[in-house]
């Protein structure tokens, strides 16, 4: 999803934060100083350096596409499955303004599809496949759908688009063609009929020059 909003032109309209104060002040790990141990010290202050680094502050920008009456967001991978669930309600409360919603995920298709689509009675992406099990979702995508579910946001306004990849929860690579099928279906939603082939000329040719100087793939 970052390839796509990184080729739209864009102006940062809001943003989401998640913060972790409590790992952010080391002193509450450790121990008072009447029963002081060095070595004990040591290894708190290195604990707590790895959940800083675990659990970091991230502020996730939301964008507004200059060519479109449409708002933008790319959420990294959250260890923490609670940040990750109130990222998601959060993006959620904007369905009070949106009138349709784009979500773009990953998924080890594994059965010679670039993309598919989740069976959601939407009217959009018709002529994409449905994702068939064993193959799911997880992570943000999932956890924002079932928000909007809760919301009663109607599914015929949601498009849920499923783009083959490889790689671990988080760190998956997103094949090449699979990205440039996805933005062919979408890219009229994202910046309008108007600048689609534009964009899709932009975006094939970071597309290349990132397959060309590393793999067959690219993270998104």
């Amino acid at each position: 999803m970052s390839s796509f909003v990184q080729q739209a032109s864009k102006s940062t309209v809001g943003s989401i934060s998640v913060s972790y104060p409590e790992f952010q002040n080391s002193q509450e790990f450790l121990l008072p100083q009447n029963d002081f141990d060095e070595d004990e010290q040591l290894y708190n202050a290195v604990d707590t350096q790895a959940l800083i680094r675990k659990y970091p502050n991230i502020e996730i920008p939301l964008y507004k596409i200059d060519e479109q009456e449409a708002l933008a967001m790319v959420v990294p991978h959250f260890a923490n499955s609670i940040a990750e669930r109130y990222v998601a309600k959060q993006i959620a409360l904007l369905s009070k303004q949106l009138t349709q919603w784009l979500i773009l995920s990953p998924c080890q298709i594994n059965n010679n599809i670039s993309i598919c689509r989740l069976d959601l009675s939407s009217r959009m992406f018709t002529d994409v496949p449905i994702l068939q099990p064993p193959h799911f979702i997880t992570g943000i995508c999932a956890s924002l759908l079932s928000e909007l579910m809760k919301l009663n946001v109607d599914p015929a306004n949601i498009g849920a688009l499923v783009l083959n990849s490889e790689g671990q929860p988080g760190f998956e690579k997103i094949d090449a063609d699979a990205l440039m099928e996805a933005a062919e279906k979408s890219a009229s939603f994202l910046v309008g009929e108007q600048s689609k082939q534009k964009f899709l000329k932009t975006l094939s040719l970071t597309v290349r020059k990132i397959n060309s100087a590393v793999t067959s793939g690219m993270y998104i």
